[in-house]
């Protein structure tokens, strides 16, 4: 069995300028292993950085729930001690074995952890090593603009989404050494991001990180931030500004001093689609129903372009054949 050193946790809501924080603190010597989920030339063309298979295991979890990435319901209490859950231990642990090379500084992000990060901090308590986060945060319009293109998830469901996995990222990383970074300062200012967290996370990275600087600034693209700045949609201007209100205290202050803040604004949070399950629900269900048609079509694409590949090959041997 392996000896666990590091683990840096790059968490925050999907569409949030994450791939673009893993890629920097790559640079600097983390690890974000093997069989990484592939790029995409729309919407991620420098990479993802996420371990496919821990993808996988995330959504296990997940559906054990009866939940998935886009649900914002409330998970039930202490969900991480159930048996069913803490069954995943030993396959999280394959796949650190199998898919990271350096263990003694591993680097893992997929937005999932952002609301499964007790999960990980209870393998880690049984199997050693030690955790440390990157709270991405990102103008939360944007992050639903983002998500409702790739998604077409409406904006009311990308907001709450953004809400929970930005209350739950701050909440359950107390204690643990952590900083806060913009998404917008990493494109602009990247030096200062990483002095920030190099003194936070008190980390000797493996790379010197003066010998990088210029790398790390030059690998930054500001033209692949999409959806700047959209206009506040009027109809739900009360979640907008709820959103707005969270993203400017959480970037402008260190968390553990607003902590009343944050907590008064998780329950409410919380309360809101609870008090209103079926219309929760109903917008999980629609959610789910959303997400596998994309998925269907992308599998039906795919099958498609097999075949072709398939028919021309078959095409290409029969004519050297003939020849």
């Amino acid at each position: 069995m392996i000896t666990i050193g590091d683990i840096v946790f790059v968490l925050g809501m999907h569409r949030s300028g994450t791939s673009a924080i893993t890629r920097l603190l790559k640079t600097l010597g983390a690890d974000p292993g093997s069989n990484l989920l592939a790029s995409d030339p729309e919407l991620n063309k420098k990479g993802y950085w996420e371990n496919l298979r821990l993808i996988d295991l995330h959504d296990a979890i997940l559906d054990t729930m009866g939940s998935a990435w886009y649900d914002f319901r409330p998970y039930p209490d202490k969900w991480w001690l159930e048996r069913d859950i803490r069954s995943f231990f030993p396959k999280t642990m394959e796949i650190l074995e199998q898919d990271f090379k350096s263990h003694n500084l591993m680097l893992i992000k997929d937005p999932r952890i952002s609301r499964l990060l007790p999960y990980w901090l209870g393998f880690l308590e049984q199997s050693g090593g030690s955790a440390k986060c990157v709270i991405v945060m990102r103008n939360p319009l944007e992050v639903a603009k983002s998500v409702g293109s790739r998604d077409q998830f409406s904006v009311v469901t990308s907001l709450y989404l953004w809400m929970v996995y930005t209350l739950e990222s701050e909440y359950y990383s107390r204690g643990l050494p952590r900083t806060v970074v913009k998404y917008e300062t990493t494109l602009n200012d990247s030096n200062s991001i990483v002095d920030q967290l190099t003194a936070e996370l008190k980390i000797d990275w493996p790379i010197n990180p003066d010998k990088v600087r210029k790398t790390i600034d030059s690998d930054l693209d500001t033209s692949l931030r999409h959806h700047q700045n959209p206009e506040k949609p009027e109809d739900i201007l009360e979640l907008v500004e709820s959103a707005f209100a969270l993203y400017e205290m959480i970037t402008a202050h260190n968390p553990d001093q607003i902590r009343p803040y944050l907590d008064e604004t998780r329950i409410r949070v919380y309360e809101d689609p609870s008090k209103s399950f079926p219309w929760a629900k109903s917008m999980f269900e629609t959610n789910r129903a959303l997400f596998e048609t994309k998925k269907e079509y992308r599998k039906s694409q795919e099958k498609s372009l097999a075949g072709i590949i398939k028919r021309i090959r078959m095409k290409t041997v029969r004519t050297l054949t003939r020849n």
